[in-house]
């Protein structure tokens, strides 16, 4: 009946809104909702109407998720109109000067570029369709063996999205392969796969091939042993993301890149997606490379391109066996026409043939558990130890890894060996049982790795007590004692890092103040005590992060010590804020942050002079900034923050900060752009979403904002903030219904001084709908919350139960929660 009744409106070009529709029903079933919805959509579709997806499963908020799979099945079923056009070298797309193609596949096309913004800089940008996402996926994987994402543009109107990356040189792995073809297996090495590296690297603009550690460890390695490092590299990339929740799917020669500097990446996520469960109907994109995939996936794609079920899960195994295929193909003496093609032999160990083969297992749970114990075989593998995923079944192999492990061994070794055969018995047992604890100690580090520290520590103390029941367990004991103290270690830095997060959160463009400040104080100061009573017998400086984090507590300190300082200062404080910068000058050395900081409170005489350090890296200058940003001059803190994004584009709060001077220097639209650059690094935050609509607004954007609003209450639903600021959009447009869903909506999640406000607007709405009655109830609510604005409220509300009824008063201006002055804008929080 409501179908035939939104035809027939449409049909008279008299349309009716279908929110109207599904809010008349009392009750409605989701089939029925979505038969209505749809129908709306296709008669929008066939009156030549743009269709914006993301706004229409907004409007629907209680049945979003079925109208997303109902919408990505519209777009399989549905032809395009027109043809993508994708650019040709030559042309200057999103600002990019596209020089020459590199590549194309089913996802789109990839070209080397020229950036006129840097000095013409080099980079690699892909071009895909604007509804393929494989950004979101890059943007939050940063490993040294993935391939990093600078930025990404969306170009609307020629429905195309532009994937900015560095350009590194090298070639791709298969084409690596292809050339070394030619070449005979007795002189294949890892020399061959560099001098082959270099004959494929463009001379222009590719950067010179440093002498760093990947180019030479190929150079030493045997081919074998080259290959084996690559694909350890790329299995503990392959980790990463699966920790991250993402599979790639299409793990593939031409999808490796080796770098001009040796280093193997791992590139295209553009199928990268979650686990797939058994008996799942999968809507949204599926594939892979037919030759590539293991046995599941190729069940699932089948199932998935006849509408049915998936037969059995495709999870992280999946990209396990690709990797097993990559293995062998790479090892192969000859290149196949496909990787299932290779013959058998292709490799003389029995221990990496056993290793490939638990990777290429039919049965998924034959497999290896994850990623990083197939690196962890592959590394052992190199190092010449046992292995731990497969049985070490050749003795005269783990012979002969022995003897590599122990070159030095004296002559009278021999007679020991001898020896020990005599009781061969003793050995195997004691051999199991090292091997066992050497297998629990790598669960125990996997566990490490993936953030599991307690679980960690619970398997290596019952391991301890095992082992020291053990005769000849000295060595056992002491690498578990090193494990732990490694879980120690970690669980410090992690405890160091969550204190230095919070910090450059929440107070890096401004310090607390008062209790919270003295608070704050005493527990950086015990963690960072707490850190270096720690690691007085360890060199953990060393590791960049822990230094950022520790040089992050340092300086944090030492500002809010000043900034809580009277003047003038007493001779201990001085001491104290003279000791802050000698030891942030021990970890990172002399700098212009630092020097400000000392001449603050004690002034040189003379200019600063020809010795005045400068900034370097992308961390100084966003430490100037926020020194800076702290004293309140917000331009100098605005260019320090511009040098740090031009030298890291990827640079979260760089960015953040930047928006953060904008918007104080009355410069919105500039802010909210800087907020959709830290929106392509974390598009999950509801807050930035918030800030972002607020910027807009401020710039006369209501469109563009209110969609903003959406995605933030989308993502949050209990951000009131942003639902009153929608509310309001609403009243401003006469759409009072929406905003009472708002306002009663954000009652629930506000605190005191915003539930006032809140109050106010429901009361103002309800008497615009005609309710006056509530309108005077919530009038008085928001006058006992202290809103000045309900007081006025309320006397034209008694007027009008005294007066004789007369046309309905104008309705005032609802308060803005920002960024008008009377409510501050919400920061990004930990």
């Amino acid at each position: 009946m409501q179908i035939d009744a939104l035809a027939e409106a449409w049909s008279r070009g008299e349309p009716i809104d279908v929110r109207e529709i599904l809010d008349a029903r009392d009750s409605i079933d989701s089939e029925s909702a979505l038969r209505i919805i749809y129908e709306d959509l296709c008669l929008r579709r066939e009156s030549g109407l743009p269709i914006d997806e993301f706004e229409w499963e907004s409007r629907f908020p209680e049945w979003a998720a079925d109208l997303r799979a109902l919408l990505e099945c519209d777009r399989w079923i549905r032809p395009e109109l027109e043809p993508i056009v994708f650019p040709e070298p030559g042309e200057i797309l999103g600002g990019f000067r596209l020089i020459e193609e590199l590549g194309r596949g089913a996802s789109g096309r990839t070209f080397l570029a020229i950036d006129p913004s840097l000095a013409d800089r080099p980079v690699v940008v892909k071009v895909v369709a604007d509804d393929h996402d494989e950004h979101l996926a890059l943007a939050r994987l940063r490993h040294t063996h993935i391939v990093p994402l600078f930025s990404q543009h969306t170009l609307p109107e020629r429905r195309l999205r532009i994937l900015c990356m560095p350009y590194l040189g090298g070639a791709g792995l298969s084409q690596i392969l292809d050339d070394l073809a030619v070449c005979p297996e007795s002189e294949r090495s890892g020399a061959a796969i560099l001098r082959a590296l270099d004959r494929l690297t463009r001379p222009w603009p590719a950067p010179p091939a440093p002498e760093g550690p990947f180019r030479r460890r190929l150079e030493q390695a045997t081919y074998s042993d080259a290959v084996v490092w690559m694909i350890a590299c790329l299995a503990e990339a392959v980790h990463y993301a699966h920790v991250h929740s993402l599979v790639h799917m299409d793990i593939k020669p031409s999808n490796v890149l080796l770098t001009v500097d040796g280093r193997p990446l791992l590139l295209d996520f553009h199928l990268a997606r979650g686990e797939i469960a058994s008996g799942e109907l999968v809507f949204d994109r599926l594939g892979g490379t037919r030759g590539w995939m293991s046995p599941e996936q190729l069940d699932a794609l089948a199932a998935a391109r006849e509408g049915k079920p998936v037969p059995r899960g495709v999870d992280r195994t999946a990209d396990i066996y690709a990797l097993g295929l990559l293995l062998r193909h790479a090892l192969s003496p000859r290149r196949e026409s496909s990787p299932n093609d290779a013959p058998k032999g292709f490799t003389r160990s029995t221990g990496l043939g056993d290793i490939i083969e638990k990777c290429l297992e039919p049965n998924a749970s034959d497999r290896y558990p994850d990623a990083s114990a197939l690196a962890a075989d592959l590394r052992r593998h190199l190092n010449n130890e046992p292995l731990f995923g497969v049985a070490n079944r050749d003795p005269s192999e783990r012979l002969v890894k022995w003897l590599r492990r122990n070159p030095a061994t004296p002559a009278w070794a021999t007679a020991v060996l001898v020896l020990g055969l005599a009781v061969v018995g003793i050995s195997a047992y004691l051999e199991n049982r090292n091997e066992e604890i050497d297998r629990s100690i790598g669960i125990a580090r996997n566990l490490r790795d993936v953030g599991r520290l307690r679980e960690s520590n619970v398997l290596l103390e019952s391991l301890r007590a095992s082992a020291a029941r053990l005769p000849l367990a000295r060595e056992p004991i002491h690498r578990i004692r090193e494990e732990l103290e490694s879980n120690h270690r970690a669980e410090a830095a992690e405890e160091l890092h969550r204190l230095a997060e919070m910090l450059r959160d929440r107070h890096g463009a401004s310090l607390p103040a008062g209790e919270q400040g003295a608070r704050l104080l005493a527990d950086c100061v015990s963690a960072r005590r707490s850190w270096e009573r720690f690691s007085a017998s360890n060199d953990e400086t060393d590791n960049a992060s822990i230094t950022e984090d520790l040089l992050e507590l340092i300086l944090f300190c030492h500002d809010l010590r000043a900034s809580m300082s009277t003047r003038p200062m007493k001779p201990s404080t001085l001491e104290t804020l003279r000791d802050d910068l000698s030891a942030a000058e021990r970890i990172r050395g002399s700098s212009l942050s630092v020097r400000l900081r000392r001449e603050a409170f004690t002034p040189s005489p003379g200019p600063m002079g020809s010795a005045k350090p400068s900034p370097r890296t992308a961390s100084e200058f966003e430490d100037l900034g926020r020194f800076e940003l702290r004293r309140e001059d917000l331009r100098s803190a605005r260019r320090y923050f511009q040098a740090a994004t031009e030298i890291d584009p990827s640079r979260f709060r760089s960015h953040f900060y930047l928006a953060e001077c904008h918007y104080r220097l009355a410069d919105p639209a500039s802010a909210a752009a800087e907020y959709a650059t830290c929106l392509a690094i974390r598009p999950t935050s509801a807050l930035l979403h918030f800030n972002r609509a607020l910027c807009l607004e401020s710039s006369a954007d209501a469109a563009s904002a209110r969609r903003a609003y959406d995605r933030a209450i989308e993502i949050d639903p209990t951000l009131a903030h942003a639902r009153l600021n929608r509310a309001r959009l609403s009243i401003l447009q006469s759409d009072f219904p929406a905003a009472r869903r708002d306002l009663e909506l954000a009652i629930d999640h506000a605190d005191e001084h915003l539930r006032g406000r809140i109050e106010y607007n429901l009361a103002v709405v309800l008497e615009r709908l005609g309710e006056p009655a509530l309108a005077f109830d919530h009038a008085q609510r928001a006058d006992r919350l202290g809103s000045e604005e309900a007081r006025a409220l309320l006397d034209r509300l008694r007027a009008a139960r005294s007066a004789a009824p007369t046309s309905r008063s104008p309705i005032p201006t609802a308060p803005n929660t920002g960024p008008a002055e009377e409510s501050p804008r919400i920061r990004l929080s930990g």
